[in-house]
């Protein structure tokens, strides 16, 4: 369950204010804002859902067979590029670090999109965002591997073996090494992750839109298929049309 669709499924039943006929669209209004922010939430979260770094977490993902075998000479030379430029004992902190900078870069955009300066739900988001970084590092332990060699495939598909040679022989050089080394370091400048808020935001305004002008579609395709209804309520362990559990209060 991603952070927003908790918040979203608790917090009414937390203060004790129930949907009435009175207040139900606004209700929906502020779930279905909730819940975008938890998808842009994860999203913020490097790919990789929070949800995988659950007690039974999904087994790292295999690369897909290439549509042709490769060079085994050249999958070195490209393993040994990214070794330099993402090496293997600080690949999880700078993945992480990276991830996090986005979060960081997002964290406004969360509360603007919840338009309300409420203390309790300020410090629900802040516990919620505060632990992402311990419970996304198991999932960058798990992956980050997976996707290290599968770059290395990509390169080897993507350039010749004279291109990686001579990309190889920049990166052993001292501004080569610190070039490759320092990549993320710089995608982190202050100025550019004020360019990351502003895409954030207009992808939060993007995703709303896109949410009104899909929820009356998709409403009245569940109804006449109820089918699919039922077969989503399964898959998240409820039964179709009953509310989500309570949440207990704490």
């Amino acid at each position: 369950m991603t952070g927003g669709v908790f918040i979203a499924q608790t917090l009414p039943r937390r203060s004790g204010v129930l949907p009435g006929p009175a207040n139900e669209e606004q209700m929906r209004a502020t779930t279905n804002r909730l819940m975008l922010v938890g998808a842009m939430f994860a999203m913020a979260a490097s790919s990789p859902a929070l949800a995988s770094a659950s007690p039974d977490p999904a087994p790292a993902p295999s690369p897909p067979p290439a549509a042709a075998p490769l060079n085994p000479a050249d999958m070195q030379v490209a393993r040994d590029i990214i070794a330099i430029a993402m090496p293997p004992e600080q690949r999880v902190a700078m993945i992480q670090s990276f991830s996090n900078t986005l979060l960081g870069a997002m964290s406004a955009n969360i509360r603007s999109q919840i338009a309300v300066d409420d203390p309790g739900l300020n410090h629900i988001i802040d516990t919620m965002l505060a632990q992402v970084p311990e419970r996304m590092k198991p999932v960058y332990e798990r992956n980050i591997p997976v996707l290290a060699e599968t770059m290395a495939r990509a390169y080897v598909r993507h350039f010749s073996s004279e291109d990686l040679h001579a990309i190889l022989a920049f990166a052993r050089t001292p501004a080569g090494q610190h070039y490759l080394s320092r990549s993320l370091t710089v995608a982190q400048d202050p100025e550019i992750v004020e360019v990351y808020k502003t895409m954030n935001r207009d992808g939060m305004i993007l995703g709303q839109n896109l949410s009104r002008d899909y929820a009356g579609e998709i409403s009245a395709y569940l109804k006449a298929h109820p089918e699919v209804a039922e077969k989503i309520a399964a898959a998240h362990g409820q039964k179709a049309g009953t509310p989500p559990p309570q949440h207990k209060p704490d």
